[in-house]
Parts: C-alpha cells; structure tokens; sequence
C-alpha cells in the first residue's frame, strides 16, 4: 500500500480499524497491481488508474466493500452483475456492489469475488 494510505490507516479513528487494516493488507497483497489511495475517507485501489474497489467506513461501525467502476457518469453502462454467493450484498446498479463486511466475511470468496470484478472491468 502507498504510505499515505499506511498512514491513514494508522492514524484512523474506527471501531473496526484492525478488521479494516487486515483486509486492506490482503487485498494489496493479491492485487499487487493494484495502486491504493484515500477516496472518500476510505482506503480504494486502482487497477489502471480507474477505482474499482473502495472501502465505506461510514457510519461507524458499518464496513462495506464497494465494488464499482470510478465516479465518473458512464453513459450507456454496462451490466457487469454477475452471480456472488456467501457474501451479504447488494447491487446498487449495473456497475456497482456493496458488500457488507461482518465477522462472517469469508476472504477466499471476497478474493474469488474481486478477481472476477476485475476481470469483468477488464480496463
């Protein structure tokens, strides 16, 4: 992770900051090519140059992954839905997911689940 992020993790205020700081860590570990910011309060990753996947730490003590395709109005989106078992989430739209993050988070499906988000983003 960059050291800002690093930083920002440290320095956080957030009932669930060592939940947080693991799946960070994780994540960056898998995705080494993905790049990693601060958007939105939250730690996010890049896959070339585009956020993907960002972190929602608000209101304490919710912790969301939100799987998406950057902030910028697409026209004409895609639909990148795609089947995700045993994760608590919700498909906002057609290019956006939110998984809620809770005690029974299993990491090999999240990471099965961000592998096939990049492969369907495929940037």
């Amino acid at each position: 992770m960059s050291s800002g992020v690093d930083k920002f993790l440290k320095d956080m205020k957030h009932s669930r900051k060592q939940e947080i700081i693991e799946l960070a860590t994780k994540i960056s570990s898998s995705f080494p090519n993905f790049e990693s910011e601060i958007k939105w309060n939250a730690t996010s990753f890049k896959s070339k140059g585009e956020n993907i996947v960002t972190f929602q730490l608000f209101p304490d003590p919710a912790f969301r992954v939100i799987l998406h395709l950057g902030s910028k109005k697409i026209v004409n989106p895609p639909d990148l839905r795609f089947e995700i078992l045993q994760l608590k989430h919700k498909w906002a739209d057609s290019t956006r997911c939110v998984i809620t993050v809770d005690e029974d988070l299993n990491w090999r499906v999240l990471n099965l689940t961000i592998k096939e988000w990049v492969r369907r983003v495929d940037l």
